[in-house]
């Protein structure tokens, strides 16, 4: 479990190097780039707007009772 949190760490971390390489350093305004860690993993953050999210799933989610898994909308 820790090197699935350890991966998803490294990934958030290069997502947010690129993202603040590729920004125009000439603009007026630059945003805010943020990593947020939660409960799943870690979101990358732009201002207010969410930009990656490297979470942490279970492989085989147990099923949720009363929910039709191939049930189509």
């Amino acid at each position: 479990m820790e090197s699935a949190f350890d991966t998803a760490r490294l990934e958030v971390l290069r997502e947010w190097q690129e993202t603040h390489n590729s920004q125009d350093l000439t603009a007026p305004k630059r945003f805010k780039l943020e990593i947020r860690d939660t409960e799943w993993g870690y979101d990358l953050k732009q201002d207010h707007l969410t930009v990656a999210r490297f979470w942490v799933h279970d492989g085989s989610p147990q099923d949720i009772p009363g929910l039709d898994p191939n049930a189509t909308k």
